[in-house]
């Protein structure tokens, strides 16, 4: 063997060991089936939008109908209607039209309304006029970090370290939505198989997913919703803890975290699988911060990618 040439021996992986004969990390590029590899798509600003909405950073956004509701971080409620048209829907010298809080939002549609979450007391958009805050019937909904729909109701997850969630009455049986504005005190559940915190909640295929610090329960809804005192029943945890609260993706009937252990795991809450390399566990656990860590799913030409940031450390 000639001085300084690399020996490919059995078992190495190609870009995952030193020595395997291909580059380790790519920056900045997608590949396909095939091996292609493009350059990834940049970012941009949105020319749609006018100057003045976006002079404070958005948060989050949600489609309603042909409306794009998104949250700006001075609390304000925006709705993009058309190119160069964007709505306020925050006055400052209304309170009330304000979101009460100021953490990353939560939203969820339903076919009257968007109701959205940050940290405060929940904010509804019917369609028109400006938002207002949701449940001024009676005794309004907690303080909530996450909002969800299922079985006709508006469920929130209590902000704070106590496990609660509570959920609405539900739609009556005409689909008028008043019922959404009924906010039982006593129509709450704790998830109580270890004492961790609710740091994040969504539901899919009518089940309520709850993923806690330690964690993560599912919740089904009782057999007869119809009846308005009956709720949620849990079916199963796994000991699957979340370190970044906004790291939730959900994938069709999935969703893929970033994990209390530094890994991507893709999870249905009855098993998982890491989706995490060798050296993307590597460079997880080298990190200095990653419970700032956000995702969202991409679909763009033939991909369909989860991506994640890491705003602290720069780093995507």
């Amino acid at each position: 063997m000639a001085t300084g040439s690399i020996n490919f021996t059995a078992g190495q992986a190609s870009g995952l060991e030193a020595l395997g004969g291909a580059t380790q990390l790519m920056a900045n590029v997608l590949h396909d089936a095939t091996g292609s590899v493009r350059s990834r798509p940049g970012l941009e600003p949105w020319d749609d939008y006018p100057v003045a909405p976006v002079a404070s950073p958005i948060l989050g956004m949600q489609q309603f109908g042909t409306n794009l509701v998104y949250v700006t971080a001075d609390r304000r409620v925006w709705a993009w209607q058309a190119p160069g048209l964007v709505m306020p829907l925050s006055n400052l010298a209304q309170p009330l039209t304000m979101m009460d809080g100021n953490l990353r939002p939560s939203f969820v549609t339903t076919a009257s309304k968007c109701v959205v979450v940050n940290g405060g007391y929940p904010q509804k958009w019917v369609g028109v006029g400006l938002s207002g805050r949701l449940g001024l019937v009676g005794a309004p909904p907690p303080r909530s970090t996450d909002v969800a729909s299922l079985a006709t109701r508006i469920v929130v997850s209590n902000a704070g370290t106590s496990g609660d969630f509570q959920w609405s009455l539900p739609l009556d049986r005409f689909g008028g939505d008043a019922g959404h504005e009924v906010w039982d005190p006593l129509n709450y559940m704790t998830t109580s198989a270890r004492p961790d915190p609710i740091l994040a909640m969504w539901d899919n295929t009518n089940e309520l997913y709850c993923f806690g610090s330690e964690t993560l329960q599912v919740f089904v809804p009782d057999a007869d919703m119809n009846n308005v005192n009956v709720g949620f029943s849990p079916t199963r945890t796994m000991n699957l803890g979340l370190i970044a609260a906004a790291s939730v993706i959900r994938v069709d009937d999935q969703f893929m975290m970033l994990d209390r252990e530094r890994r991507f795991i893709l999870t249905d809450g009855r098993s998982y699988v890491d989706k995490s390399t060798q050296y993307i566990g590597k460079v997880l656990r080298g990190l200095t911060r990653v419970d700032d860590c956000w995702g969202f799913r991409l679909k763009t030409e033939q991909w369909d990618a989860c991506v994640w940031f890491f705003p602290t450390v720069k780093m995507g």
